[in-house]
């Protein structure tokens, strides 16, 4: 059997999982899946893949240092697990259960890599699939269940535009006065390493070289993490490279004052 060598939405048979601690301690579940089907985007639809005889190996890390992540809410649905008990994820034969899973690229340190970055059932939709807008009842709904999670303040009120002066004369323009700026060289728009949690966490601590005990880089990982969702409206699970950088470069600076 080979590794699935590109992206693309999959649908498999986990064959064998189990639950082992990240570099930083966070619980992860890892499981091999073995690739049965492919959706093809330009059929738009599903194609046997079991000929080619792929699989990858998923990581997916279940908690953070303060909460449940994304990935225990898809393994939740995709393994049937109760969430309660992590040693029920362990298996080698998980019984014909089939999933759905994405592959993506992934990189780190500059090195490419394909990852499978999400799970689910087998029949669930893409992320960002369904784009069919919930009716005012549903949305209503949500208000209620997350209503203590909601930013209470109202935003600030925009700006008004200045009013134009008004002209004291027609101005005579020479063809000098009406040249432009000159034209600046841009330059190239530098590439910028995709950073993510993991990630995030073994930079701080490779730069802290074993200067500053765990506690209490976990302390301020904490505190960090939710300045900084709360500066950019997102939970942590929906950071991009730009939040992780952030992460990283606060806390360096407040453990290194």
């Amino acid at each position: 059997m080979t590794a699935i060598d590109r992206v693309g939405r999959f649908r498999g048979v986990p064959t064998e999982g189990v639950i082992r601690p990240t570099t930083n301690g966070f619980p992860q579940f890892i499981v091999s899946i073995k690739a049965t089907e492919m959706f093809d985007e330009e059929l738009g639809e599903w194609v046997s893949w079991e000929d080619f005889d792929q699989s990858i190996t998923a990581y997916l890390v279940l908690f953070n240092a303060t909460k449940p992540i994304f990935h225990y809410a898809c393994v939740m649905r995709a393994f049937n697990w109760n969430g309660t008990d992590m040693g029920a994820l362990q298996k080698d034969d998980y019984e014909g259960l089939q999933i759905s899973f994405e592959v993506e690229e992934n990189e780190y340190k500059g090195v490419v890599s394909l990852r499978a970055n999400w799970v689910d059932t087998y029949d669930a939709e893409p992320r960002g699939g369904n784009m069919t807008p919930l009716d005012t009842g549903d949305i209503k709904a949500l208000n209620a269940q997350y209503a203590s999670m909601m930013v209470t303040k109202a935003p600030a009120a925009a700006a008004k535009a200045p009013a134009k002066a008004k002209a004291k004369g027609k101005l005579t323009r020479t063809k000098a006065q009406v040249k432009g700026p000159p034209k600046m060289p841009v330059a190239p728009l530098a590439d910028t390493p995709v950073l993510d949690g993991e990630g995030a966490w073994t930079k701080i601590n490779e730069a802290l070289d074993g200067k500053t005990d765990s506690g209490t880089i976990s302390a301020g990982w904490v505190k960090i993490v939710n300045e900084v969702a709360a500066d950019s409206g997102k939970v942590d699970a929906d950071f991009g490279t730009e939040q992780w950088n952030a992460v990283v470069d606060l806390l360096l600076e407040k453990l290194t004052v």
